[in-house]
């Protein structure tokens, strides 16, 4: 006979992961303390959800190689901030069914397709699209009309994994010591 009792299993209630969309969410709109293009700090924006991201296209356009951002260094460190947060997304909004913390999100990746690297524009707007996607299907699972055991909207984790491994080749290649 042990001297501690047996633990019992605990439950884990059904929504434990209801932190993570305000956090994907904050990270996205924060842009992972990115200080985005010009290498300014991006502050001013009062807290609260009727607040807005500073536009990332406020400084010089993209102008190809490394997008609006600074040079090399600034570029790497922004994408590779971007696809770290990125990554999360299929968990954070599989808990949500607030379609304005998917209208939210999808804004912000706008706003990265809007400052990207001319070589990754295309992946970043395919990962908008499918964050698109799938607040319309959320918005049609919550209309009137839906019937009740439809079909649940669900994020497409293949098509943002495609276009993250993009990223990532990306990263690898322009990002390496001997690169740009």
């Amino acid at each position: 006979m042990h001297p501690f009792p047996t633990p019992t299993p605990r439950r884990v209630p059904a929504r434990a992961g209801w932190w993570a969309v305000p956090v994907a969410v904050g990270l996205l709109l924060a842009g992972c303390a990115d200080p985005g293009p010009g290498g300014t700090e991006q502050t001013g924006a009062a807290p609260g959800p009727s607040s807005s991201a500073p536009a990332l296209t406020a400084t010089a356009p993209a102008d190809g190689r490394w997008g609006s951002y600074g040079g090399r260094a600034e570029a790497c460190a922004a994408v590779a901030d971007h696809v770290l947060t990125l990554s999360v997304l299929p968990s954070s909004l599989s808990v949500t069914d607030r379609l304005e913390d998917v209208q939210q999100v999808e804004d912000r990746v706008a706003e990265l397709v809007e400052a990207a690297p001319e070589e990754l524009v295309a992946d970043l707007a395919r990962i908008q699209l499918t964050v698109d996607s799938y607040g319309e299907d959320l918005a049609a699972e919550q209309s009137a009309t839906a019937a009740p055991d439809g079909p649940r909207a669900r994020f497409d984790r293949r098509a943002l994994e495609d276009s993250l491994g993009s990223l990532r080749r990306w990263l690898a290649d322009a990002c390496a010591d001997d690169g740009g």
